[in-house]
């Protein structure tokens, strides 16, 4: 029984440094967010990203390269131009000499965010909520999803702590 023991612990040994030598944010010293966050009664924490920084919730954990999760929801950044991925499409059968129901609700706006304009987006498809910011200049985006409105909302202020480290 003693001869199985040290293995074991060498084994756990070896898999806690092989953990522990990855690289993220989560690595990374803590920093509070430097921009204040409108009505928000929690901490919250700057990211450094490729050319900007933004703040999230304290509670949010990273999740890929790219990504922080927080209940109920995601965000997801990068550089360039977003292009979505897939189109959603709902086919509704509706009754001759009826209106059809909307599936949905599509929200536009614009916003000045770190010294430069973001098209924002604030959608909902079938109980999934859709955010967004778009910049051009720089050309920067982040990008969520939640099933709550209050995390939607914690969306929106993230991409409101924006700032750019270049121009």
């Amino acid at each position: 029984m003693f001869m199985r023991l040290p293995p074991v612990v060498l084994l756990i040994g070896l898999t806690a440094c092989a953990s522990s030598g990855a690289s993220s944010h989560e690595d990374a010293p803590v920093v509070a967010c430097q921009v204040p966050v409108a009505s928000s009664p929690q901490t919250w924490r700057q990211i450094t990203a490729e050319g900007f920084t933004f703040c999230v919730p304290s509670t949010w954990r990273q999740s890929g390269a790219n990504t922080f999760r927080g209940e109920g929801g995601w965000i997801r950044w990068g550089v360039g131009q977003y292009r979505p991925t897939a189109i959603a499409t709902t086919t509704v059968n509706v009754p001759a000499g009826q209106l059809p129901l909307s599936a949905g609700r599509q929200n536009r706006f614009s916003e000045s965010i770190g010294g430069s304009i973001a098209e924002l987006w604030d959608n909902e498809l079938e109980g999934t909520l859709y955010t967004g910011a778009q910049w051009t200049r720089p050309s920067v985006y982040l990008l969520g999803q939640s099933t709550s409105q209050a995390v939607r909302l914690q969306q929106l202020q993230v991409y409101r702590t924006v700032r750019f480290t270049m121009k």
